[in-house]
């Protein structure tokens, strides 16, 4: 999974119901495009959704962060 920043689109491979689905391409609005390459800049982190600290974010973590909000 990754951000694309030319093109502006989220490419999911690996999800839950992949198998069956495929790839999916998600385009960002210019809007959250920019949201997005600003975090970037600030975080200095190569992840789209990081840590604290910057590191990977796994998928339980990105599920206790999504409760806690």
């Amino acid at each position: 999974n990754y951000y694309n920043t030319d093109t502006k689109q989220l490419v999911l491979n690996s999800y839950k119901t992949a198998k069956s689905h495929g790839q999916r391409i998600i385009d960002f609005p210019n809007e959250l495009a920019e949201v997005v390459e600003n975090f970037h800049v600030k975080s200095k982190s190569p992840y789209l959704i990081c840590t604290r600290t910057g590191g990977k974010l796994d998928s339980n973590g990105f599920t206790k962060l999504l409760k806690d909000v």
